[in-house]
């Protein structure tokens, strides 16, 4: 009889490791997950806070975070928003929406997110409403609570029928006020022989992707005051939106019958305002433009552009475009007085000046149109910026180029010429350092004491300035007088 062979040292160590492998799967199976049975839970914020929401309008999503911070897992028997199905929250944890969620566990030191929204309905009051929840979690017999506020406000709300994009004002709604704010979907458009009057306080705030156009022969009148100005912006109210450019497209006004703009704030859109003239050579003079006293701001493209237009502006503050803050081109006639052209931009790279003048138009065939530049005076004007260059001229074509700069501070390089009298009188070029404004990266323009821009004006001009203070004998540049 044949004994069997005794195994090979090889076949007794996968036998062994077959034994441990199976012991410790059954051991691995058994084995319970230990939870904290006394802890509770932290939160990255106590309370979740909506800026204005517009009634009927879902808001933004904001984030908060829940934490373990103990070495076990940690159950959460329960999480919910207090208000129930009736609440105008809604909420989403761990990628998950719902109203009620149970038994979510979160590993040893350990987090997940949590998101929530909110819809407000109108309440037919012009003063704003506050909408308060809670989102409510219990662990280990621990209620504890983040807090929901929202500020609401009913607004008149003003769009195209469905599948168009522009559409007419009714004419005999154009006289808007400050009794509640108005807000744009698509291009809503100022017809011929109207006028769209805004009176102090009036807010606007415009959709992405829309404007407000003045056509041709229709007219703006927007006044408003030194304590009560006319605000228009994007629709997007939360902190991390209210200086962040390319919200919204534009204001555009082609050609009016009356286009008055004083104490305005225009900031967060693409181009702030666009002055658009005609084809032809000639301007009337009914087509003037006045800006006074009003500030556009954060621009993702250019805060004043001009396209063979007729201009006066005074008072003004143009602050922070992505290519320019003021393009003046194809001609035209302007006039500036006391102004402020700042270009500080800090979202992107800027290759360009702060301001630019030409008298042409090239187009992709590189075909060049004249156009004539029959005046162009920056008086009493700051024209300064982070480039090392912040002035540029292109005449070409051969029409008329005529441009005076008196009593006005630039930044140019040093090949710059500016000693030509018939174009420049009493120039500031290059002022040592970056002391002229007290805080350029917030867009304050006011001028700091030891600001080389100070007295170094002309009297007669735009006796007060932006704020409404007036001017010495000797008047400062830019919009704003020190006022010690």
């Amino acid at each position: 009889m044949k004994l069997p062979l005794p195994p090979t040292m090889s076949s007794r160590i996968l036998l062994f490791s077959a034994i441990i492998a199976f012991l410790w799967l059954g051991f691995s199976s058994c084995k319970k997950d230990k939870f904290t049975t006394n802890g509770a839970l932290d939160f990255s914020n106590d309370t979740v806070i909506f800026d204005t929401v517009f009634t009927q309008i879902g808001s933004s999503t904001k984030a908060f975070k829940i934490y373990n911070t103990h070495n076990e897992n940690i159950r959460i028997s329960k999480i919910y928003i207090a208000g129930g199905e009736t609440s105008k929250y809604r909420m989403n944890i761990d990628g998950v929406s719902g109203r009620v969620f149970t038994d979510i566990e979160i590993a040893p030191n350990d987090s997940m997110w949590g998101f929530v929204e909110v819809t407000l309905d109108p309440n037919n009051q012009n003063t704003p409403l506050i909408v308060t929840d809670s989102i409510i979690f219990e662990t280990n017999g621990v209620q504890q609570d983040i807090d929901l506020v929202a500020f609401g406000q009913d607004a008149i709300f003003l769009y195209p029928e469905p599948g168009n994009f522009g559409f007419y004002l009714d004419c005999s709604e154009l006289n808007w006020n400050s009794t509640k704010p108005y807000v744009i979907y698509g291009q809503a458009i100022v017809k011929p022989g109207c006028t769209l009057d805004m009176a102090p306080g009036t807010r606007v705030y415009i959709h992405k992707y829309s404007s407000l156009a003045i056509a041709e022969g229709a007219g703006l009148d927007i006044h408003g005051t030194k304590s009560d100005s006319v605000i228009i912006q994007g629709d997007r109210l939360e902190l991390d939106y209210r200086e962040l450019p390319g919200q919204w497209q534009g204001l555009f006004i082609k050609q009016p019958i009356l286009a008055n703009i004083d104490y305005a704030v225009i900031k967060n859109g693409n181009l702030g305002i666009f002055c658009d003239g005609d084809s032809t050579n000639s301007i009337p003079a009914s087509a003037t433009v006045h800006i006074t006293n009003t500030k556009v701001l954060n621009m993702g493209a250019t805060c004043f552009y001009g396209r063979h237009s007729k201009v006066k502006m005074e008072n003004c503050v143009w602050g922070n475009g992505a290519q320019y803050v003021a393009a003046f081109t194809q001609g035209g006639d302007y006039e500036c007085n006391n102004c402020t052209f700042a270009d500080y931009y800090s979202y992107a790279t800027r290759n360009t000046p702060a301001v630019l003048i030409t008298n042409y138009f090239q187009d992709e065939n590189d075909v060049v149109y004249s156009y004539d530049l029959t005046n162009i005076l920056f008086n009493n004007c700051l024209i300064y910026g982070s480039n090392p260059s912040e002035l540029e001229f292109s005449n070409q074509g051969g029409g008329q180029f005529n441009y005076k700069f008196r009593n006005t501070m630039f930044r140019v390089k040093d090949d710059f010429s500016s000693s030509d009298a018939n174009y420049f009188e009493s120039i500031y070029r290059n002022p040592n350092g970056d002391s002229l404004f007290v805080n350029s990266a917030i867009n304050d323009y006011h001028l700091r004491q030891t600001s080389p821009a100070r007295d170094k004006g002309n009297s007669g001009a735009t006796p007060i300035d932006i704020d409404g203070k007036p001017r010495d004998s000797s008047p400062d540049l830019g919009a704003y007088e020190f006022i010690p």
